[in-house]
């Protein structure tokens, strides 16, 4: 059962393109390259799937939209198998449990977009700790993958 907690303002997004930083070894490969490619790629097939639905008519058939799926997925399964191993491949990760744990389109535009926190998403943080937690750590992590 969630208990009350005391209504605290949420912080504000870090923009999701700053997270992936130089290699932690010189020219060596970064130890996550596969999760922030695959990260990277997550975020441009949901662009590219944004995009369409917005210039197909009616938002484009099941048919138009597999090829989105497709992609979306290939690069969810990698991120879901690696493990990361760097602080921007647990930024990677934490964002991406986010958005699935809340699972909310607001969740989505923050978590992968770097949108402002909505209203009522923010709302949702205040009232449950755990939730806002898992946000802010999100965030830590995004902000100290870009210190390194």
């Amino acid at each position: 059962m969630r208990k009350a907690t005391k209504r605290q303002p949420a912080p504000e997004a870090v923009n999701v393109a700053e997270l992936t930083g130089p290699p932690a070894n010189g020219n060596a490969p970064h130890p996550d390259d596969d999760l922030l490619e695959a990260w990277a790629g997550y975020v441009q097939a949901n662009r590219d799937f944004d995009a369409a639905v917005n210039v197909l008519p009616d938002g484009g058939t099941d048919a138009d939209h597999k090829p989105f799926y497709q992609r979306v997925e290939l690069y969810r399964q990698v991120i879901l198998r690696h493990h990361a191993s760097t602080v921007e491949g647990f930024a990677v990760q934490l964002r991406y449990l986010f958005m699935t744990k809340m699972e909310c389109l607001d969740s989505f535009r923050a978590a992968i977009y770097g949108e402002p926190l909505s209203e009522e998403l923010s709302s949702r943080l205040a009232e449950d700790y755990r939730d806002r937690m898992l946000w802010e750590m999100a965030q830590a992590a995004a902000r100290a993958s870009r210190v390194q």
